[in-house]
């Protein structure tokens, strides 16, 4: 399923730039007759090099479904489980605790990157 909507978004991706694309084209080239299969080519270069120029670039949303989907494998690889329903465990309390673990990472690390930049002020 996580592959499924990570698919689907890069295609909604892929689609918004071929749309904002041909706007473009058709911007700066108002008289373009569509009929003409040079006008037509023309589009497709133009599609083609904005698409390929930014094909590295992952929209952040993938890139974020990407590290949840890479948490939940090691999660199944670790445990050799999905996530139990019901195995008596207090879901919102360990979730509260996880999250204070991560502002205690998120602290220490805004801490760190305070005494660089001090650092570098007085460099």
């Amino acid at each position: 399923m996580p592959k499924e909507i990570i698919q689907k978004m890069l295609v909604e991706e892929l689609l918004k730039q071929i749309e904002s694309s041909i706007q473009t084209f058709l911007v700066r080239h108002p008289d373009t007759d569509l009929q003409k299969p040079t006008a037509v080519r023309n589009i497709a270069e133009a599609i083609y090099s904005k698409i390929h120029t930014n094909s590295e670039e992952v929209p952040r949303n993938v890139e974020i479904l990407k590290r949840l989907e890479e948490r939940l494998h090691m999660g199944q690889l670790k445990y050799g489980q999905d996530i139990p329903i019901n195995d008596g465990r207090d879901w919102l309390k360990e979730g509260l605790e996880e999250v204070l673990d991560g502002l205690v990472y998120l602290t220490n690390y805004m801490l760190e990157l305070e005494k660089k930049r001090k650092e570098e002020d007085d460099a």
